[in-house]
């Protein structure tokens, strides 16, 4: 099992065609996720659905109103067993949040939009 800490965006409104200079006006707010991967099964799966879509692998913690945060400032930090495993910024994120944000309402509507500025941390964990 492996763990990634993302931070959610949580998106308050219908969310289509957001051009990206609007797109921070659809987030209502932001949370900690921690989307769990079982890669044994990801490995032997043609597709993901079974190594990330176990009940309790992608849990959501408190959502953060967005205008209670620094955009800028967004930061996820991961431990396990009171060690820091992981930590990432949100201005290390290949794609910012606007951009994803305007390129996935291209095609889809957007209810809740989960955003990852960490690389993988791909050593097995234990709890």
């Amino acid at each position: 099992m492996d763990f990634e800490g993302e931070i959610g965006l949580v998106i308050g409104e219908e969310a289509k065609h957001v051009q990206r200079g609007e797109a921070w006006s659809v987030v209502a707010g932001v949370a900690p996720v921690n989307d769990v991967t079982a890669r044994d099964l990801q490995r032997t799966d043609s597709q993901w659905s079974r190594a990330k879509g176990f009940d309790t692998f992608c849990a959501l913690g408190e959502m953060t109103p967005l205008a209670e945060v620094d955009r800028a400032e967004l930061t996820v930090t991961t431990t396990v067993n009171g060690r820091e495993r992981q930590r990432g910024s949100i201005g290390e994120m290949i794609f910012s949040p606007p951009v994803v944000i305007e390129y996935v309402t291209r095609f889809m509507t957007l209810v809740l939009c989960i955003t990852n500025p960490c690389a993988v941390d791909r050593r097995v964990v234990s709890f």
